[in-house]
């Protein structure tokens, strides 16, 4: 059939938007829609609970083999590629074995893991050990390290249409980008999405002065130029013109818009010149919808966009903002005016030490400050510059000036750009109004979500460098790094002066507990007892205090150490390093990485380990207990993996931790092993096992209460045999 006329049905209210949030229906005969175990846990996880197949896990896999839109087997290589490959449909879930299932929920909240090499992000599911038990987590801390297990990640668009509103709406989410080594490459505050209009009709379209055909034709829009929405529709109307000679037809319906065109001989204000284009004009009126393709377009939220260097280390810092336009006027303007912009930015040398501060502002006259550094961390030079001049001075590494000019006369002028190292403060602007007008763009998008996360959010100014130097001596230093919504990471360093010029240190994870306060508890193991303090914030001074059951004295510090006390703010710019006793300098991001990969070493074992039984057993009894009894269970490479008190149904996992020789530099080593004990996927103690000739002892430090408990061998039960004591 020759087709020699072509109509085209657009309908302005119902076009549908194609990405990420497309839905197609999970039947896969493409008929009426049917309730499957897919369709239930993609809308329900928790629906698995219910379902009657002997292993849901399997029975969702079959089906998902076939009706999901793509299937990607997940490795440590590819995590990134999948990571961004799910955003782009409605539900990833990926299946490890035929024991674990996880449908992501968030990539908002998302914890960095050193071993997977990404920020995985929070999901919810099931591991299925005999029953299903309910996780919610980050990815990481339910699938488990990267190993031979094979993992499966299923994409899947839902199976209801998105309503246009929530089509429409803007993205909500923080932004992150990585590079191929799986390291960070930039952080941000997340893009707003907007849509663009652009002429689609290859001859152009009429320009009409009302919603009519046959009003007064104002000019014609050619093929390709962009148009500025006035109002919504105002009357459905067909609308025809000729094409290449065909007779073109559009339902659609009149807008009013506006539009930049070029002025013509004889319109007003029109003047010839052979150089510059004719000047342009914005002429209002009423097009046909139906004539115009939509095009999604974005830009930066206002805040702080932190980039980084290929080896973690922090490259740049820069807070956008909307030179003071509200979110409503961004919205009308569709974002063809260049809004939103850098005000700040602070750049970092490769060793992660600040080399430029810079601000700049244009709404108000356009001006840019600038501090360059040397390296170590004076002046260098200090701009000023306008539109049309500019001003400078330079120095060198020790403070001195350079240069030919007197500059006395601006000397209080230079002086004043003193720009800060914190992304929060500004020069040329007004700090208290940009984080209002911020809080307002906030509150309008995200007013729900606002609400519930307002208490449990990492707030912003809680980081930086916090001490103290007493004149006798003693000193102490807090260094925090943000991590997440509800962690930071830290590192705290105490001194106590002399006479005993005794120390502490301590670096880790700290958790939010409530507002300002958060919280830092984890065995030591060396000491086999409970460190634990509380960090909280009132104004500019971090509060430490002792929470430790026993005393001050469980974190392994020096003789009259502790962490308790004020530490007044230093520097409110965010740490990238600290120093260890040794004086070399770690980096947070190097820390993160070795906490996220003992965590999840210390996570229960995959469904393959866990049924594993021992090669052999070692049975013990209590010291001071005799009636109190255990088995250890070890594997073949004679570590422990397993154990049971008499008198409980189960048992439970030992995740290997250090070995260490109590006796470096004796004629002979002594060996202890330290484990963590296992208990409903936390750590619920730590054991020491250790051996002298024949005899074999165990040290165990509950974690409730530091309370510790000794074990020895005992001879008369049927030891290193295969089979339990019990």
């Amino acid at each position: 059939m020759k087709i020699t006329n072509y109509i085209y049905l657009l309908f302005f209210a119902s076009i549908l938007i194609f990405g990420c949030n497309s839905k197609t229906d999970l039947n896969p005969e493409g008929e009426k829609k049917q309730d499957n175990i897919v369709s239930k846990f993609l809308s329900d996880v928790k629906s698995l609970e219910t379902d009657t197949n002997t292993n849901p896990i399997v029975a969702f896999k079959e089906l998902a083999e076939k009706i999901a839109e793509d299937k990607i087997i997940l490795s440590k290589k590819n995590i990134k590629k999948v990571l961004i490959k799910s955003k782009e449909f409605s539900n990833c879930v990926i299946i490890t074995g035929k024991h674990t299932i996880v449908k992501i929920i968030s990539f908002d909240n998302c914890q960095q893991s050193g071993s997977w090499k990404a920020c995985m992000p929070t999901v919810e599911g099931y591991i299925k050990k005999g029953k299903l038990n309910y996780k919610k987590d980050f990815m990481n801390n339910v699938i488990g390290i990267p190993d031979k297990q094979e993992r499966v990640a299923y994409f899947f668009n839902s199976d209801e249409i998105i309503s246009k509103t929530k089509a429409d709406s803007y993205e909500q989410g923080p932004y992150s980008e990585y590079y191929e080594n799986g390291e960070i490459k930039v952080n941000g505050c997340g893009y707003k999405k907007f849509y663009r209009y652009f002429v689609s009709a290859k001859d152009g379209i009429n320009l009409m002065e009302s919603a009519d055909l046959k009003s007064k034709k104002i000019r014609k829009i050619p093929f390709g130029d962009e148009v500025y929405f006035k109002s919504c529709k105002i009357s459905t109307e067909l609308n025809t013109f000729k094409e290449t000679g065909n007779i073109r037809s559009v339902n659609g319906e009149w807008v009013k818009i506006e539009v930049e065109l070029e002025l013509s001989p004889g319109d007003q204000g029109y003047y010839y010149d052979e150089i510059e284009d004719a000047p342009l004009k914005l002429f209002g009126g009423y097009v046909m919808n139906g004539f115009l393709e939509k095009k999604i377009d974005s830009i930066k939220k206002p805040g702080i966009w932190t980039y980084f260097y290929e080896s973690g280390i922090i490259k740049k810092e820069a807070f956008f903002y909307s030179y003071g336009y509200s979110i409503r006027e961004i919205d009308e303007l569709e974002s063809y005016l260049d809004v939103v912009d850098y005000i700040k930015e602070i750049n970092y040398d490769n060793d992660g030490d600040i080399s430029k501060i810079s601000e700049k502002r244009v709404n108000a006259g356009v001006r840019y400050v600038s501090n360059t550094f040397h390296k170590n961390g004076n002046i260098k030079d200090i701009s000023d510059a306008g539109f049309s001049d500019a001003v400078s001075i330079s120095f060198d590494e020790n403070g001195k000036y350079v240069g030919d000019w007197d500059y006395s006369s601006m000397k209080n002028h230079f002086d004043e750009i003193n720009l800060t190292k914190d992304i929060r403060d500004f020069y040329l602007h007004d700090s208290e109004k940009i984080f209002k007008e911020i809080k307002t763009l906030q509150t309008s998008e995200l007013k729900d979500e606002e609400n519930i996360i307002s208490e449990n959010k990492m707030i912003s100014y809680f980081s930086g460098v916090y001490g103290y130097n007493y004149e006798n001596g003693a000193s102490g230093e807090v260094r925090i790094h943000p991590e997440s919504d509800t962690s930071a990471l830290f590192h705290l360093d105490v001194y106590n002066g002399p006479p005993s010029y005794n120390s502490g240190a301590l670096n880790g994870r700290i958790i939010l507990k409530a507002k300002n306060e958060y919280i830092f508890s984890e065995i030591n193991e060396d000491y086999g007892t409970n460190c634990v303090f509380t960090i909280s914030l009132d104004g500019d001074k971090l509060s430490v205090s002792n929470s430790n059951p026993n005393g001050e004295n469980q974190c392994g510090f020096g003789n009259n150490v502790y962490a308790s006390g004020t530490y007044p703010l230093l520097d409110r710019a965010i740490p990238q390093f600290y120093y260890s006793g040794e004086g070399s300098k770690i980096y947070f991001s190097d820390l993160q990485s070795e906490i996220n990969a003992a965590e999840e070493k210390n996570r229960i074992p995959n469904e393959e380990t866990v049924s594993k039984s021992p090669n052999y057993y070692i049975c013990y009894k209590g010291n001071n207990n005799e009636n109190l009894q255990l088995w250890i269970g070890f594997d073949e490479k004679a570590k422990a993996f397993k154990v049971k008190y008499k008198g409980m149904n189960l048992d439970m996992d030992l995740v290997f931790v250090k070995e260490i020789n109590e006796n470096e530099g004796g004629p002979y080593p002594v060996l202890a092993e330290y484990y963590n004990e296992i208990y409903e996927e936390e750590v619920n103690g730590v054991y020491k096992l250790t051996k002298s000739g024949n005899w074999y002892y165990a040290e165990y430090t509950r974690k409730s209460d530091n309370k510790q408990f000794n074990f020895t061998i005992d001879n008369k039960s049927n030891n290193f045999s295969d089979s339990p004591c019990f």
